[in-house]
C-alpha cells in the first residue's frame, strides 16, 4: 500500500510524523482560500466563506482522527489572514482571532475552533462505540482494545493506532459526563461508574464497611431471587 493512500480524503497510514500526514486538510484550504482571494470579497462575504468552506473542510477527517495541533494553527492563520485580507502575513491584526471565534452575541464572528471541533467529534466516536454496539466498525474496535469488557472499563493502551489514541483521550469526558441507566446490573461497576441519580461521581464505601471489595457490580446488591 502506498504510504500516503487515503480513503475519502483520510490518511489509511499515520507515520511517526503526524503533521506530514495531515497537510494535505491545510493545503485544501490554501488552494480553496487562493482561488476566491480576499480582496475580491466584502467582510461579510469572507465570513461566510470560513464558515462555510474551510471550517468544513477537514471536518470528515476529524471525525475519525485527532488532527496535529500545528496543521490546526496553520489552518487557522490562513483563514486569518484571509478575514483580514492580508498577503505573506503582512498586516496588523486589531483582534487576536481567538476573539474572532466568539459567538456573535459576544462580539465575535462564530467561527469554529478547529481544535475543540476535533474533540468534539472524537467524543461522539467514543459515544457511538458505547451506544451503538452492534454497527461493524464498532465490534472491529471492541475485538481490538477492549476484548472482555466495555470501553469505559477498558484499560489505557500505549500501544494502538492514532485512530484509537484519539478516541482514547476522550474517554475520560464520557465518564465525567455520563451517569448509567441499569437493567440487570452486569455491565456497572460500584465503586467506579456513575450509576446513582443525584450524584456526580462514583459512591464511596463507608470506613466501616470491610467487605465492600466482595461487591463488584451492582447486580451483587440485588437480594436473591427479587429485584430490590
Amino acid at each position: 500500500m502506498n504510504p500516503n493512500e487515503k480513503y475519502l480524503g483520510t490518511p489509511l497510514l499515520i507515520g511517526k510524523n503526524k503533521q506530514q500526514c495531515f497537510t494535505h486538510l491545510q493545503e485544501k484550504v490554501k488552494n480553496r482560500l487562493s482561488i476566491w482571494g480576499g480582496s475580491t470579497l466584502s467582510q461579510c462575504g469572507k465570513s461566510q466563506m470560513i464558515k462555510t468552506v474551510t471550517n468544513t473542510i477537514p471536518t470528515y477527517t476529524m471525525r475519525c482522527l485527532q488532527i496535529h495541533v500545528e496543521v490546526v494553527n496553520n489552518i487557522n492563520a490562513l483563514q486569518r489572514d484571509f478575514w483580514w485580507g492580508f498577503d505573506e502575513k503582512k498586516g496588523t491584526y486589531s483582534i487576536s482571532w481567538k476573539y474572532l471565534k466568539r459567538h456573535k452575541d459576544i462580539g465575535g464572528q462564530g467561527f469554529r475552533d478547529l481544535r475543540i471541533l476535533n474533540q468534539a467529534l472524537l467524543i461522539r466516536a467514543a459515544w457511538r462505540i458505547c451506544t451503538n454496539s452492534d454497527a461493524l466498525w464498532v465490534k472491529c474496535m471492541s475485538a481490538k482494545y477492549f476484548p472482555y469488557t466495555s470501553m469505559l472499563h477498558a484499560s489505557k493502551k500505549n500501544v494502538c493506532s492514532w485512530a484509537w489514541k484519539g478516541v482514547q483521550k476522550n474517554i475520560e469526558f464520557i465518564k465525567q459526563h455520563n451517569c448509567w441507566r441499569f437493567g440487570s446490573g452486569d455491565h456497572i461497576k460500584i465503586w467506579i461508574d456513575v450509576w446513582i441519580i443525584g450524584m456526580d461521581s462514583p459512591p464511596i464505601p463507608k470506613q466501616e464497611v470491610v467487605d465492600s471489595e466482595n461487591f463488584v457490580w451492582v447486580k451483587d446488591l440485588f437480594m436473591p431471587n427479587a429485584r430490590q
